[in-house]
């Protein structure tokens, strides 16, 4: 039975969302649809050749930046920074001015790709996230980060929540990057859009 009706945002759930390019978009996700007293689960699914063409809205990207501070927390990335503000080290403005500087430059270095939903609690829901990167061009994936983390939980969450939002805007809503954007005329002729 083909269903013409789009799940509400309480009824879809994203399993998983990547972009190695930025400019096309992977996912895999779940939709709940009634038609009647039917309910369907329909699967929407890009990868590969067949990932989504048209490029996400900046805001997406924005939202894999925010995870980069906890990409680099979970791989000891800012393990130096940590120290330098540590009473027992005894750093100077100085020190922590140099360190901060150091810092930056990490997280240039760290490229946000994807994140997978991971878990199931009682309701069906995720407990957490896997972060996919790259530093300097080596790919890591943290292991899950979960909701529950006294320290960073709500925040992953709350990430996690937005960015399940805007892929639903995106699949749904037309939530696109503006053309205008990348040529002022709006010229598509450089974009890797798909015709079909």
């Amino acid at each position: 039975m083909k269903v013409n009706v789009k799940p509400t945002k309480d009824n879809f759930t994203l399993k998983e969302v990547k972009s190695t390019d930025r400019a096309s978009l992977e996912l895999l996700a779940i939709g709940k649809v009634s038609e009647g007293a039917l309910t369907n689960e329909i699967p929407y699914q890009g990868k590969g050749k067949n990932s989504y063409q048209v490029i996400p809205h900046p805001d997406l990207f924005e939202l894999f930046d925010k995870l980069k501070e906890r990409f680099a927390q979970y791989f000891g990335f800012n393990s130096s920074k940590v120290l330098v503000k540590s009473k027992e080290f005894g750093g100077t403005k100085a020190h922590a001015k140099y360190i901060e500087k150091h810092y930056e430059e990490v997280l240039n270095d760290i490229k946000i790709n994807g994140v997978s939903f991971t878990g199931k609690d009682e309701d069906g829901f995720a407990t957490g996230i896997i972060v996919k990167g790259t530093f300097k061009g080596c790919a890591l994936n943290t292991k899950q980060l979960h909701f529950k983390n006294q320290e960073f939980g709500e925040e992953i969450r709350d990430i996690a929540d937005k960015l399940e939002d805007e892929v639903y805007d995106y699949l749904f809503n037309d939530k696109k990057a503006e053309l205008a954007l990348f040529d002022e005329e709006g010229s598509d002729n450089q974009l890797p859009f798909d015709d079909e």
